[in-house]
């Protein structure tokens, strides 16, 4: 059996735009040029003004604005006005003014509100103790929390403070459903004109996917159209909505042992829930529980039997997919081919894999001739044309 795990690098390798600040760019395409969208109206001028992907995206507006009135309709809704697309937005554009690379983890950012909130809720809680059920924040959190405020005091209540939590939930939906349209309907119909050498060569069973997008299945999966696919964060499909959208887009586990089962005031803000509540992809499960029933019924097999590949590209390792990577990683009679970048990124992947499986388990699984891990360059990715051309002249 031969398995696939993708991560977010694997679609950029394919170059799509597929980055959290290329979303924020698509968003502020549309900011920036909104009083042209309107049915009817021609986007010439404006093209003209803008960069490679910046034009993409003014393209695409425009069509979706003349051409799918609806779904245009429905992507202005989810991104005006959204708490969480401003505070985003505000982060990316104070790095670029400092002139640091515009890189923005959107979970990470998250998590940091939600903490902060979760903090000053436990507080509240101690204050109704002592028949107060009030709190007042000081500068730094009102700084901090600004744009998720609803009244303008620092002087907070438990009925203020439901309405913050209610108005954030209902924007990360629709921050999500905004993606999801990107994503399923710009993302998923971008041209692709280059393959990847490493993952070419490869007779793959199953992908599961921590993206949200097709692409192995649009650019490869019709060499094999057996192969199972699993999206671990959800598929994005232009045919949901809001509601109905199952994307994972949330945070990990901060609480400690004796705190996370009691405190679930945030939990629909955790991955774990939202997998849960949106049903998303587990058939992961499925395959470790076969592969695990196939080789018990052997009843000889060599020690270093080896039936069980996994291939694993774009992916960085963190720790925050452990409960999943690990499993495959540790699996009985696998070897696992982990493709690096450059060595920068390797040196990112080996940092990683010592929190997910171990320093001793890793160095004794990367070592010798039977090797159960291997980190392998990936080959330059070369283009669709060539690689068709080479295909006939053989």
């Amino acid at each position: 059996m031969n398995i696939l795990i993708i991560g977010n690098g694997f679609d950029l390798a394919h170059g799509l735009p597929t980055k959290y600040e290329h979303f924020l760019e698509f968003v502020n395409t549309y900011e920036n040029h909104k009083e042209t969208l309107i049915p009817g109206c021609s986007i010439k001028s404006e093209w003209g003004k803008g960069q490679k992907l910046e034009k993409d995206f003014l393209v695409y507006l425009g069509n979706l604005c003349n051409q799918k009135k609806e779904l245009f309709e429905e992507l202005v809704k989810m991104i005006s006005e959204n708490v969480w697309l401003d505070y985003f937005i505000s982060i990316y554009k104070q790095m670029q003014q400092e002139g640091r690379e515009g890189w923005i983890d959107f979970e990470s950012e998250i998590s940091n509100i939600v903490r902060e909130f979760d903090s000053i809720h436990l507080k509240m809680l101690e204050n109704v103790k002592k028949n107060r059920n009030d709190i007042f924040l000081d500068q730094f959190q009102t700084d901090r929390l600004e744009k998720f405020i609803i009244n303008s005091t620092n002087h907070q209540t438990l009925k203020s403070f439901a309405l913050i939590k209610i108005n954030m939930l209902n924007d990360l939906n629709r921050l999500i459903r905004a993606l999801e349209i990107y994503l399923s309907d710009f993302v998923n119909n971008y041209p692709i004109n280059k393959k990847l050498s490493d993952i070419e060569g490869l007779e793959i069973d199953k992908v599961l996917s921590f993206n949200y997008t097709n692409t192995y299945k649009r650019i490869y999966g019709n060499k094999n159209p057996d192969i199972e696919y699993d999206y671990i964060h959800g598929k994005a499909d232009i045919k949901h909505d809001k509601n109905s959208c199952n994307l994972v887009l949330g945070i990990d586990e901060y609480l400690d042992e004796d705190e996370k089962n009691k405190n679930t005031e945030f939990i629909q803000f955790k991955k774990y829930f939202q997998r849960i509540y949106k049903k998303t992809g587990c058939e992961h499960v499925d395959w470790l529980n076969e592969h695990k029933e196939q080789y018990r019924g052997m009843l000889i097999y060599e020690e270093n039997y080896i039936d069980f590949n996994v291939y694993i590209f774009g992916h960085s390792l963190d720790i925050t997919d452990k409960d999943i990577i690990a499993k495959f990683i540790q699996e009985e009679h696998t070897q696992t081919t982990i493709f690096h970048f450059n060595q920068q990124a390797l040196g990112s992947q080996i940092a990683n894999l010592v929190k997910v499986i171990g320093q001793d388990n890793l160095i004794s699984m990367v070592h010798g001739i039977n090797a159960k891990i291997i980190l392998w360059q990936q080959q330059e990715a070369k283009n669709i044309e060539d690689i068709e051309k080479e295909g006939n002249e053989q």
